[in-house]
């Protein structure tokens, strides 16, 4: 019986090392990759982690500067809806020279102006996350910056016609009138007074600083506004 068992003993003792150790050598190999790939998930279960947080902070970012860019919206379009009416009074001819004296709305009614400035830090933000970690997930941000820029864009060439609008009427004023300069001073000036009462050249710059502002600017500042109320009201949606 001993000797048997030696003679087993023996046998398996002059077995080839690679046979001896194969065993060993697979249970080492099979460990190494198991813990590979469980540092692997944990890396990257730890950086969506990190860039879902960024991502919720950018978000609280543009919901800032939104609800900032909304309270100056309404600013801007009750100044203008409280000029309205007199930009139809004026090409409609109906105010007399003493309403024009006593209407103080009235001095700068085609040459002052509200030209709003969109917070765009989390604009910015959201963008350049998006080049960085862009992915089928995220189709719903990456339709929404699409829109958004195209209405800055919209916006943007809105604004400039109406700068540029107001700068030719000045510009116009200052080469062609005597009382430009007086006016600089003091828009009640009766050579003014007298323009803007019987001149077809101011109604017809009334008229236009009226499409410019309240059928181009104004519907596009509108649009503005409701997207990115819309966008705050649904933001918690697109986390």
């Amino acid at each position: 019986m001993r000797s048997v068992f030696n003679n087993r003993g023996r046998k398996y003792w002059n077995l080839p090392k690679t046979r001896r150790f194969l065993g060993y050598g697979i249970g080492e190999v099979i460990l190494i990759v198991i813990g590979v790939l469980i540092a692997v998930s944990l890396n990257n279960f730890n950086e969506n982690l990190k860039k879902r947080k960024d991502l919720e902070g950018i978000l609280e970012v543009l919901k800032q500067d939104f609800s900032r860019d909304t309270l100056v919206i309404n600013e801007i379009l009750e100044f203008y809806e409280v000029r309205r009416s007199i930009f139809r009074r004026i090409v409609q001819d109906s105010m007399s020279k003493q309403d024009i004296l006593e209407c103080l709305e009235c001095d700068y009614v085609i040459t002052g102006h509200r030209i709003f400035r969109p917070n765009t830090t989390g604009y910015r933000l959201l963008q350049k996350h998006l080049d960085e970690d862009s992915n089928k997930d995220q189709l719903e941000f990456i339709r929404f910056m699409q829109s958004y820029a195209e209405l800055l864009s919209q916006l943007e060439l809105m604004e400039n016609n109406v700068i540029e609008d107001v700068n030719q009427t000045l510009e116009h004023w200052r080469d062609h009138y005597s009382w430009f300069a007086d006016f600089i001073q003091n828009p009640k000036t009766e050579k003014y007074i007298d323009y803007r009462k019987n001149s077809q050249d101011y109604k017809n710059r009334t008229a236009y600083y009226y499409v410019l502002v309240y059928q181009n600017y104004l519907p596009v500042l509108e649009s503005y506004r409701n997207i990115v109320t819309e966008f705050i009201s649904s933001s918690n949606d697109f986390k």
